[in-house]
């Protein structure tokens, strides 16, 4: 079915979610960054790559509708990239202003079944979960302990991951803007993040 192009620019209604320390914590652990995991520190707030969380659901309830995807094309569909501005730490018990719940949720990501009835091999890793692994290394190397220092962070999803599969990191700094490039590359060493950008203050 043909895409509904004029919903390019529309609104989407925003609430505020109160971002629980149990919801950060387990974010961290979620992506194997256990030097993220000290709630007792001063200055705790939720890694940067939480935002996905916040906002993914809203994008999956939105598309349906917005696209003019049946159930069946929804199935299929993937997100093609991330690119996020951080203004702020994200802190538990602070409300964030966002919409939809707070879920990322494809079955393509965790049931084989569905992911094969979706025409693909096997089940997929998320594009977000790449993304924030990547961002998490990025850190772990550029910044180490002061993920506050990260401002922008973005990544095109080039190619889909099957669960369980190893990928390799590849980055340094831009001769042209002093910021962070990087690539993520499949088992097959094809990128599957290209175009990663990541932008640190001093």
């Amino acid at each position: 079915m043909p895409l509904r192009a004029a919903c390019v620019g529309e609104a989407l209604p925003a609430i505020a979610i109160k971002v629980t320390l149990r919801m950060a914590l387990a974010y961290a652990a979620g992506i194997g960054a256990e030097w993220a995991l000290d709630d007792t520190a001063p200055d705790f707030a939720a890694l940067p790559f939480f935002c996905v969380a916040l906002e993914w659901q809203l994008v999956i309830a939105a598309r349906n509708r917005a696209l003019g995807l049946s159930p069946p094309e929804a199935l299929r569909s993937v997100h093609a990239g991330q690119s996020s501005r951080f203004f702020r730490p994200i802190r538990p018990t602070e409300p964030v202003h966002v919409s939809g719940r707070i879920d990322i949720l494809n079955p393509i990501h965790t049931e084989r079944e569905v992911a094969i009835a979706a025409g693909l091999p096997d089940t997929i890793v998320q594009g977000t979960a790449l993304w924030a692994l990547a961002g998490r290394r990025l850190l772990e190397f550029y910044a180490p302990g002061e993920p506050q220092k990260l401002q922008y962070f973005s990544g095109r999803f080039a190619a889909m991951v099957p669960a369980g599969m190893p990928v390799v990191l590849r980055h340094g700094i831009s001769a042209t803007t002093g910021d962070v490039v990087f690539s993520l590359r499949d088992h097959c060493g094809k990128p599957a993040i290209a175009d990663g950008h990541a932008a640190f203050s001093s």
